[in-house]
């Protein structure tokens, strides 16, 4: 083996250096066989040798397989048995299989979280349709202010009364401009073509 720490010239005998390798692969294609401490036993059974678990880890954290320990515990996603490869040919094909499936549900997920997202958003485009979600208010007062950085800003009040209203909404000097005349244009414009909700 090319690796310069060669986790193989360990000073160990052949069977329990074996074990030690064959726990290894078996992690790191996630066999559920070394998921219990009664399947590990067999392993070692196997080769007619007591526990190479300590071994095996630190062959695997050698070979960069593992983490390093923290405090004397083992690392890995089960504590254990967590070994992680990067390179895809020393997986069997179940493993990448299973790994190629846990991928495509995750981009599933994730794929239906943003449509979800996207559906909820109060303004979603479809075609030459916009479906607006609208929520019916009333203009309740507007003012100029200034905010404690001394920055002057435009306060916009929604539902409710003057004295007390239900929404209050803060816009720059510009973008208080902007609104006028956004709303000036759409007062004076025809309706556009809504499904609202």
């Amino acid at each position: 083996m090319t690796h310069p720490d060669q986790p193989l010239r360990i000073r160990t005998s052949p069977d329990r250096l074996a074990a030690a390798l064959l726990w290894i692969a078996l992690a790191a294609n996630m066999d559920r066989l070394v998921m219990s401490s009664r399947g590990t036993r067999l392993v070692w059974w196997w080769f007619n040798v007591s526990s190479c678990t300590r071994l095996a880890r630190k062959m695997a954290t050698t070979l960069g397989f593992r983490p390093e320990s923290r405090y004397d515990e083992p690392v890995g996603w089960d504590q254990d048995a967590g070994v992680y490869v990067r390179d895809a040919t020393l997986l069997t094909s179940r493993c990448r299989k299973e790994l190629i499936s846990q991928r495509e549900s995750a981009n599933q997920l994730i794929l239906e979280d943003e449509e979800r997202r996207r559906q909820m958003r109060p303004m979603l485009r479809s075609g030459n349709k916009v479906r607006m979600r609208l929520v019916e208010t009333d203009y309740a007062m507007s003012a100029r202010t200034s905010v404690e950085s001394g920055r002057q800003v435009v306060v916009l009040g929604l539902g409710g009364t003057r004295d007390d209203p239900d929404d209050m909404y803060a816009l720059s000097v510009p973008e208080a401009r902007r609104l006028l005349a956004g709303m000036q244009r759409a007062v004076d414009s025809l309706p556009m073509p809504t499904i609202v909700e």
